[in-house]
């Protein structure tokens, strides 16, 4: 170990000393990454790749060849006890985490890492790496390791964002995968068109129990939520005017105040709400929404960054609550988006977590507080 670790005190020193290898004219791969960076890339170096950070194994997945990935951060394995494991719904990791779990690792990942782990970085000897770290980050890690680092972006309204489509073709420039990258963003277009034909619901909605990392309770929400924007239904906080985008807790004073006519309930924190709803029943169920009868459960869409097939799926969801959408089923609209996400039908799969709370559904909060 004392070894490794003063040959990993040399890179630095090494890298700049020793120039990278000029990349013949006809190998060369040369791109503007999503975070404005230059990279360079070898076609005949791109067989070895890790990914580090939120989101970046999960946006290679959906376009590149999995069978390069060589390490994987700890986070995304079932081994690690301070892993996601089965605890919370990421189809990418579900379909690919026996393949996961045979990988070494690349550093311990999660939302706890603040900074890539660089000693474990070389010891994958990685051809490529790409990262959701900043921007400075990667500058130094491919300065200091000499490998080409891709950095991505996502954008504010996730799947739907330009930014996050940019970075779906600059992997499959970087990987010569061009065309599933454009297949992936003309799907991601289709779906928008097909629900911008749908019109406005007069129906307010509020979904609440949002969280990324940590539990939160009803009073856990989304400021411009894209999911309510591009199912074509009222934003019940819009009529609040509050500044920003992403999440933020409310107090129960606003929740009354907008009192929306249907409410959503993420069910990453269903179980925790359901024991404050049994301590406020009687302010909560002056709610119109639970007063009506009008809640519902949404599949959690944010897991070491967000699930973008899923928020596709709770986008048709929403719009099926309040359109007439024919022959519309969650579960068959679902396993479509699956399979052109991560190649594979496995929406009743993803049932089992328990944290799914058995998918889309409208919910009685009366019987599940029993």
């Amino acid at each position: 170990m004392k070894n490794k670790l003063l040959l990993f005190s040399l890179i630095p020193l090494l890298a700049g000393c020793v120039p990278a290898q000029p990349i013949e004219e006809g190998n060369l791969i040369e791109l503007t990454d999503g975070q404005g960076r230059t990279v360079q890339i070898d076609k005949t170096k791109r067989d070895r790749v890790i990914c580090i950070g939120a989101g970046a194994l999960r946006y290679y997945s959906y376009i590149g060849d999995l069978s390069k990935i060589v390490a994987v951060e700890d986070f995304e394995t079932t081994t690690k006890t301070y892993g996601f494991g089965g605890q919370v719904i990421r189809p990418y990791y579900h379909v690919n985490k026996t393949f996961f779990d045979t990988l070494p690792s690349c550093g311990r990942g999660g939302p706890a890492a603040q900074a890539p782990e660089k000693e474990k970085i070389l010891e994958t000897n990685p051809d490529v790496i790409v990262s959701f770290y900043s921007a400075e980050v990667n500058n130094t890690l491919s300065e200091e390791l000499n490998v080409p680092v891709i950095g991505l972006k996502q954008g504010p309204e996730g799947v739907f964002d330009t930014v996050t489509k940019n970075s779906f073709t600059i992997l499959g420039k970087a990987f010569s995968k061009e065309s599933r990258a454009t297949e992936l963003i003309n799907y991601i277009d289709g779906v928008v068109t097909e629900l911008s034909a749908l019109p406005e619901s007069n129906d307010s909605y509020y979904v609440g129990c949002v969280g990324n990392w940590g539990k939160t309770s009803i009073y856990g929400t989304m400021l411009n939520n894209p999911t309510l924007k591009y199912a074509k239904v009222k934003d019940a906080l819009k009529d609040l005017d509050l500044p920003g985008m992403g999440q933020v807790e409310i107090d129960q004073e606003k929740l009354l105040q907008i009192n929306p006519d249907k409410i959503i309930l993420d069910s990453m924190n269903l179980s925790g709400f359901i024991n404050q709803y049994k301590e406020n029943k009687e302010t909560l169920n002056a709610l119109d929404a639970f007063k009506n009868k009008e809640t519902y459960v949404q599949m959690p869409y944010n897991a070491y960054y967000t699930n973008l097939e899923v928020q596709l799926m709770t986008t048709y969801y929403v719009a099926s609550i309040s359109h007439e959408m024919s022959n519309f089923n969650i579960a068959t609209k679902s396993d479509e988006i699956l399979t052109k996400f991560v190649g594979k039908a496995c929406y009743n799969e993803l049932l089992e977590y328990s944290i799914a709370y058995g998918g889309y559904a409208k919910i009685d909060m009366d019987e599940l507080s029993k």
